[in-house]
């Protein structure tokens, strides 16, 4: 769960799927998979995505905010 909390901070401060894919060096499809996962695992849309533009839902924005200071916090403390 953690990898997946990770995952979604880093989509959504990279602004897209495949500049979350290069920063986290994996392939997009592997990104939207594991995105589209957490979302069922929570039972909600997490992001509103289109061709053109990511945005978070009001639940992801929630989400976010509440996970972002945790992971950037774990980062702190492995480093």
């Amino acid at each position: 769960m953690l990898d997946a909390l990770a995952l979604f901070v880093t989509i959504v401060e990279a602004g897209s799927l495949s500049a979350a894919a290069e920063r986290l060096d994996m392939p997009a499809a592997t990104v939207t998979r594991r995105l589209q996962a957490l979302e069922r695992e929570l039972g909600c849309r997490l992001l509103h995505r289109s061709a053109r533009r990511l945005q978070p839902t009001a639940e992801g924005l929630q989400y976010y905010e509440q996970c972002r200071p945790l992971i950037h916090a774990l980062g702190q403390a492995t480093r």
